[in-house]
């Protein structure tokens, strides 16, 4: 049986040393469905309460009763995918994530992650390509 030092042994990685680590590398398909999962579930969440405020809204002003407006189809795929849009560029303007991806923990690494090559690197001058 061999006796290794405790200076030898491998030391567990703390918190903060396991982050770095993984600060560069890129989320995996269930992170990011289910972040994009929250973003749909907040946009239809905006939109019925927009509906409500609206019915709020005729429900004050007009002496009609209390009762959520039923659109048609296509102006509810209009309405959604506009609200999408807002909701995407505004998240994506400002901290650059959207409350899908900061509730599950992702980030924007920035481009140079998200280059792809084609092709392995090689040892040749770029003009015999």
């Amino acid at each position: 049986m061999t006796i290794v030092p405790a200076s030898a042994a491998p030391q567990p990685m703390t918190m903060r040393e396991r982050a770095s680590t993984l600060q560069t590398t890129r989320a995996g398909i269930v992170s990011r469905v289910s972040a994009d999962a929250i973003d749909l579930v907040a946009i239809t969440v905006l939109y019925f309460v927009i509906l409500v405020g609206w019915a709020t809204v005729v429900y004050l002003a007009t002496s009609k009763s209390f009762a959520l407006p039923n659109p048609a189809p296509r102006f509810d795929a209009i309405g959604l995918f506009v609200l999408q849009v807002v909701y995407l560029a505004v998240g994506w303007s400002g901290p650059r994530r959207t409350a899908g991806k900061a509730l599950v923990g992702l980030r924007s690494c920035g481009a140079t992650v998200w280059r792809f090559r084609c092709r392995a690197p090689s040892s040749a001058p770029s003009s015999a390509r």
